[in-house]
């Protein structure tokens, strides 16, 4: 074994290096090693508001476990009894009526009552606990939201956490909305982050900025699922690029400034 002692060697000098580099990194450029290579957080480190809480998901395989931090430690953690298929199972019918949505009559399709069936799932055992009489998590409070897997899916604050008996749903001008109910954003700031590390790295890189960087509101559906349809769809438009007739419209719609038009007859504008 001389060639496979040799690799070894090489592999643990790669390793002491890496950590030499690391550790210089950490010293003079905190905040970019903080970024680029963050550590677990304590409780502790999660500096939140008097009026804040963190819970944190992790979805595994018999069950799904929430975490929540305030003021500094692990306040309470409470066991959900889902599985990781039915849970994914619930969050992809959840959110099967926000998708395609072309015509406020699409939004027939929201399930009231899977709203209220993943807000007990997920969000009563933390929002509706109490410690020493009082709610863990008051209404009024921001409630940052770490999700795992499929949960990065679910839009928290429009679960529906109150309703009357009966629900109706009259039309409107935006179509059938349910009237009798209260969403959770009704009553909470919900927010969302990466991690509980993101959070501290995020908070910390603003503490220590001293110029006001404009701010941008980032819309995104990301795949994140082999399963997922739309790399079908991705899949079928790549074949049909390779039509040399199509290539030649898409050549023409190319890069450029905003779309105009219909979408039988897409125009490209000038770059201003």
């Amino acid at each position: 074994e001389p060639h496979g002692d040799a690799l070894r060697t090489q592999v643990r000098e790669a390793e002491a290096a890496f950590s030499d580099t690391l550790r210089i990194l950490r010293e003079r450029f905190p905040t970019y090693a903080a970024v680029t290579h963050p550590q677990p957080v304590s409780p502790s480190d999660v500096k939140l508001a008097a009026d804040e809480v963190l819970v944190e998901y992790e979805v595994m395989e018999p069950f799904t476990l929430a975490i929540v931090l305030k003021s500094g430690r692990v306040a309470a953690h409470f066991r959900i009894p889902v599985t990781r298929r039915d849970l994914t199972y619930l969050v992809d019918e959840y959110s099967d009526a926000f998708r395609g949505v072309e015509d406020t009559r699409d939004l027939e399709r929201y399930d009231p009552f899977l709203s209220e069936r993943l807000y007990r799932l997920l969000l009563a055992p933390v929002l509706e606990a109490k410690m020493s009489g009082a709610l863990l998590v008051p209404p009024e409070s921001r409630v940052i939201i770490v999700p795992d897997e499929v949960l990065a899916f679910v839009p928290f604050e429009s679960l529906i956490y109150q309703r009357s008996k009966e629900i109706s749903r009259p039309l409107g001008a935006r179509g059938m909305v349910p009237v009798g109910v209260r969403y959770v954003g009704d009553s909470y700031d919900i927010a969302y982050i990466q991690s509980a590390t993101a959070l501290v790295v995020d908070r910390s890189l603003k503490a220590s900025s001293s110029t006001s960087e404009p701010a941008a509101l980032i819309v995104a559906d990301p795949v994140f699922d082999v399963t997922d349809s739309r790399l079908r769809t991705a899949s079928a438009f790549r074949e049909r690029s390779q039509n040399p007739a199509a290539r030649e419209v898409l050549v023409k719609m190319g890069g450029g400034g905003p779309r105009r038009g219909t979408a039988a007859a897409k125009e490209v504008g000038s770059a201003d």
